[in-house]
């Protein structure tokens, strides 16, 4: 248990990252929504708000290469 504790202590990329966890094959497509910021636009007092079209592009992952880690114990 000491071990465990003080390895997820240690991670540091993992706290600022999102996991995905895929079920797929080479050759798939990821595709992950790229949320944006509005604009900020001046309003007069009384008025009506003028509403804004969201746009959301997003980011494709190919999945088309091979990694491994091989570690000696």
């Amino acid at each position: 248990m000491e071990v465990v504790a003080s390895y997820k202590a240690n991670l540091v990329m993992a706290n600022l990252v999102r996991n995905i966890n895929h079920q797929g094959k080479r050759g798939d497509t990821i595709h992950i929504p790229k949320p944006t910021r509005g604009s900020v636009s001046s309003k007069a007092a009384n008025t009506q708000v003028t509403l804004q079209a969201p746009t959301h592009p997003e980011i494709t992952v190919n999945i088309n290469k091979h990694y491994e880690l091989a570690t000696a114990a």
